[in-house]
């Protein structure tokens, strides 16, 4: 969402207040998460927006305050999830599949799009304070992962938190938010990838840089 500024005058008054128009952005998107957070009743706001990454320094430079949470997990189990959500679409997925001109279906679309988000993942982690979350380990231990993404943000914590199922959680649809049958048990289930998957050579550097290991299949 951007701000589009017209008339000469507007155009002359930004920059005369020192602003740019990326500053407006700003002000818009942090009016409307203050609104949603205000709505919800709660005092922290915890945004999980996967393009986020690819803005991180626009993040930590214009909001000082925010305290980050790194989400990683196995690259090459990422793109395998990918893949089976591809290959099972429900119809949310084939509508947007179709709004797409499913150029995302392909495999190379599925590269293109996910080296550069890990890449700047890996750069936003070298560079900013936080806490390092890892799929496989919030799968495993779900009740002590957790324990310390409270204690990061400094809220309490709570064990019905493992119960988010039983929350309603607002309408989730196609572009706003997860739909997949995984996300809809509500309950943290296993990573379902069991077997050494297939080491693609263009994935190797930064699944090291992220902490794991080459897998030669």
């Amino acid at each position: 969402m951007n701000v589009r500024i017209s008339g000469r005058s507007a155009k002359d008054a930004v920059p005369a207040m020192g602003m740019i128009r990326q500053d407006l952005d700003n002000l818009l998107w942090d009016a409307l998460l203050y609104r949603s957070l205000v709505r919800s009743g709660k005092k922290i706001l915890v945004e999980k927006t996967p393009d986020n990454v690819r803005m991180w320094r626009r993040i930590s430079t214009h909001w000082p305050e925010a305290r980050y949470i790194f989400l990683l997990r196995n690259p090459l189990n990422i793109l395998d999830s990918m893949r089976n959500w591809r290959g099972r679409p429900s119809r949310l997925g084939r509508i947007g599949a179709r709004l797409c001109g499913y150029h995302w279906m392909k495999e190379q679309y599925l590269h293109h799009w996910l080296l550069p988000l890990l890449t700047d993942l890996a750069e936003a982690r070298a560079s900013l304070p936080g806490i390092t979350i890892r799929y496989e380990q919030l799968t495993t231990d779900p009740h002590g992962t957790m324990q310390a993404v409270c204690k990061h943000l400094d809220i309490p914590w709570e064990p019905q938190m493992l119960n988010y199922g039983r929350v309603p959680h607002g309408a989730f649809g196609l572009r706003l938010g997860d739909t997949s049958e995984r996300i809809r048990s509500g309950r943290i289930l296993a990573d379902r990838s069991q077997e050494p998957l297939k080491e693609i050579a263009k994935f190797r550097r930064i699944s090291a840089i992220l902490g794991y290991p080459s897998q030669r299949c």
